[in-house]
């Protein structure tokens, strides 16, 4: 059983103990002031008046779980009792208790249907007590007066309790919505978070490792014939490591410390220059060139373009062959376009069949707005073209 469903049922079974509670007291005092305004007549006190009594009185230990019902009971035996002129008594109260309930805690519609049976009813026993006790008219209106303003008082706090009860549920359920809106929001600007790191963690990995194995194994080629260049490339073997092993630590600190503030700065178009030498050190010539009247562009849309070029740089690297690398950055009024093209053997990398490498590029073009096409070119190679629109975009 859950802590909700326990507190709620020790809450009712707090309001069944207070509502027999309240039962079994004005049952007491009935049976009591019937007594003894029998007495003062001279008279007892009949079985039949203690049982209606009981019946008015007993019922309103369940008036809260079936509030109509409960009503039907205690006023049928209200106005029974009166008819059948048994000794006045204190059990009518029962019925503004019964009434009250009604309007506590059924539909307003049906709320106001009893209370006009109430008026109904209530007048029904005033004639019944009356044609004992030959009170006046005016007597008898007099007491009518009193009857409907107790039942105006008991049935407007009913009704003022039902809709304010009404207001906190929907306050609740409002609140309740509202903190689950903000718990999915949190786990999807996390998830997104993540994602994101996730494809610069691949890019990074993807293009350092490609350079490492490159750069091994021409230098298990060159091992022989040219030791020198042999050596340098390990060197830089080792450096591409060291790059690729603080690229990974930097990022997955991110990801252990969830602050994606502490990702540090991150490379842009300043940087392809420094990305094609490192390409070419692995072996493949690369040629850089920018058409257009160059312009600053939002932090993450240089990002992306750096990342664009290196993925793209990667899997010509890894599966062009012997070739060269062509890279444009086309600036255009609206856009900005990135070209990277080899004259290699054409092979589509293995990333366009399920892997995260061109889903990554179009993840991040997508993000824009922009286009992303890839695929082998008719005169032989491979080319990635991507389109940024950048009108309207910050610097």
């Amino acid at each position: 059983m859950t802590a909700s469903l326990r507190r709620s049922w020790a809450s009712e079974r707090r309001a069944l103990f207070l509502d027999a509670l309240l039962a079994v007291s004005l049952g007491i005092v009935s049976i009591f002031v019937a007594t003894r305004v029998a007495q003062a007549e001279g008279t007892t006190v009949q079985a039949g008046a203690i049982a209606l009594l009981v019946v008015q009185t007993v019922a309103l230990t369940v008036r809260r779980r079936w509030p109509m019902a409960v009503y039907s009971v205690v006023g049928i035996g209200t106005i029974v009792y009166a008819w059948l002129g048994y000794p006045q008594s204190v059990g009518g109260f029962g019925v503004l208790i019964a009434i009250y309930t009604v309007a506590a805690h059924v539909p307003l519609r049906e709320a106001i249907v009893a209370a006009g049976i109430y008026v109904v009813g209530m007048a029904l026993s005033l004639i019944g007590f009356s044609r004992d006790s030959g009170s006046s008219f005016d007597v008898v209106f007099a007491d009518f007066l009193v009857n409907l303003l107790a039942l105006i008082l008991a049935w407007t706090v009913g009704v003022t309790i039902r809709t304010r009860r009404a207001y906190v549920a929907a306050l609740e359920a409002r609140a309740e919505l509202l903190e689950r809106e903000r718990e999915d929001n949190a786990r999807l600007a996390v998830a997104l978070e993540r994602g994101r790191i996730a494809r610069e963690m691949h890019d990074v990995v993807a293009h350092n490792v490609s350079v490492v194995v490159v750069q091994a194994a021409a230098a298990e080629r060159m091992v022989e014939t040219d030791p020198e260049r042999a050596r340098q490339a390990m060197r830089d073997v080792a450096a591409t490591g060291r790059q690729a092993l603080t690229e990974m630590r930097r990022l997955l600190g991110v990801l252990r410390d969830g602050d994606a503030s502490d990702i540090g700065p991150q490379p842009g178009v300043a940087e392809l220059r420094a990305l094609a030498g490192t390409v070419e050190d692995a072996g493949m010539q690369v040629e850089l060139s920018v058409q257009g009247e160059e312009r600053p562009l939002p932090a993450s849309a240089a990002l992306s373009v750096y990342r664009i070029v290196q993925e793209a740089l990667t899997n010509s690297l890894r599966h062009a062959g012997p070739a060269r690398a062509r890279v444009i950055l086309r600036y255009l009024p609206d856009a900005l376009e990135v070209q990277v093209s080899d004259n290699g053997v054409g092979v589509v990398p293995p990333a366009e069949h399920g892997g995260h490498g061109l889903i990554g590029m179009r993840e991040r073009v997508a993000l824009f707005g922009g286009e992303l096409t890839a695929g082998p070119r008719p005169e032989g190679g491979y080319a990635v073209v991507a389109r940024i629109p950048t009108s309207g975009s910050g610097t």
